[in-house]
């Protein structure tokens, strides 16, 4: 069956209020090639590149240029590469090719959804020899063009996946400043990070040449200690994630809600009695506290564009003793 590119993206239900989620997507994808490829030394690296138009002006100073708008998100991994049966899952719609792992099928056309187009550049191993493969995903006829596959003796595996174009409603709402996604990144991945196989995620400001090592940033800024415990709603499961966060980035008490240990809903945590807006470590640091919430009732509700769940928002309008997201949050206070 063939696909109407253009048609399937014009469905996805991208909120302007989620503009960094595109480029979430392509680092989850990173992270899961490295893992294919059981590679022990697994390295992201996250380039920002800013619109050249007002870089260079008289009017625009060095320390300016970390506030241009963003057009560009350069990811480059060293995974396993777009071999032929990674290639053949992109190019099937909705595929479940990744669903063992939460995987909807539809994160790239959430690219096309925020930017022109992806351009796609690969590098992966069989039979033991290097092959490139290059092509460009955009929203016309079924969504590839300029693909190519070509030998590449003695090229190292890797992929490389530019988000160009950012269109304008994103962009707008997009942060400036590289610290700041920096902090929305760890709080996307903060499984990743806490766990003992995160790969090597570097942020590069092409503009500033400012670059951030977020292992050190988080263990800097946002997380001194976490602590994991189970509790039960209504006889289900649920994984909660305790954490301090002393990022100045992160202003409130959150509340995140997860599908298969990544992040798709974060509200303020409220209706705690005599709750302060921060609190203050032994040593006087401020933090905020976060729950992330995990449960496989949360995986089987997840939408499929990973905006939200499936689940009645009180436990009055239901008929039966499903779980409501006003359960969980009761739970969690």
């Amino acid at each position: 069956m063939n696909t109407d590119v253009a048609g399937r993206v014009r469905n996805v239900q991208l909120p302007v209020s989620k503009p960094l989620m595109p480029l979430f997507e392509t680092i989850n994808n990173s992270i899961e090639a490295i893992a294919d490829a059981g590679e022990p030394h697994g390295r992201i690296e996250v380039v920002v590149v800013r619109d050249e138009s007002t870089l260079f002006t008289e009017a625009v100073s060095s320390s300016d240029r970390q506030l241009a708008d963003i057009t560009c998100f350069e990811v480059r991994d060293n995974g396993i590469g777009f071999d032929e049966r990674n290639y053949e899952a992109f190019n099937k719609s909705d595929t479940t090719y990744k669903a063992s792992r939460g995987g909807k099928g539809i994160g790239r056309f959430m690219w096309l959804a925020a930017f022109d187009r992806a351009e796609i550049e690969s590098v992966f191993i069989i039979d033991g020899q290097s092959k490139r493969r290059r092509f460009t995903f955009c929203p016309r006829g079924l969504g590839i063009e300029n693909h190519s596959c070509d030998d590449a003796p003695g090229e190292k595996r890797g992929t490389i996946i530019r988000l160009v174009e950012y269109k304008e409603r994103y962009r707008k709402q997009c942060p400036k400043r590289l610290d700041t996604i920096a902090a929305f990144i760890i709080e996307e991945f903060l499984d990743v990070f806490v766990g003992p196989s995160c790969p090597g995620i570097t942020l590069h400001d092409k503009s500033t040449s400012q670059t951030i090592e977020l292992d050190k940033f988080y263990d800097a800024e946002m997380v001194a200690n976490s602590e994991m415990k189970q509790i039960k709603i209504k006889d289900k499961s649920f994984d909660v994630l305790h954490v301090r966060l002393y990022s100045t980035h992160i202003p409130e008490h959150r509340l995140y809600l997860c599908a298969c240990y990544r992040v798709v809903t974060r509200e303020k945590l409220t209706g705690i009695h005599n709750l302060i807006p921060r609190f203050r470590d032994d040593k006087g640091k401020e933090f905020v506290y976060a729950a992330y919430v995990s449960s496989s009732v949360l995986d089987n509700a997840v939408n499929a564009d990973r905006t939200g769940f499936n689940l009645f928002e009180d436990s009055s309008e239901l008929l039966t003793d499903e779980t409501s997201l006003s359960d969980i949050r009761k739970a969690i206070r």
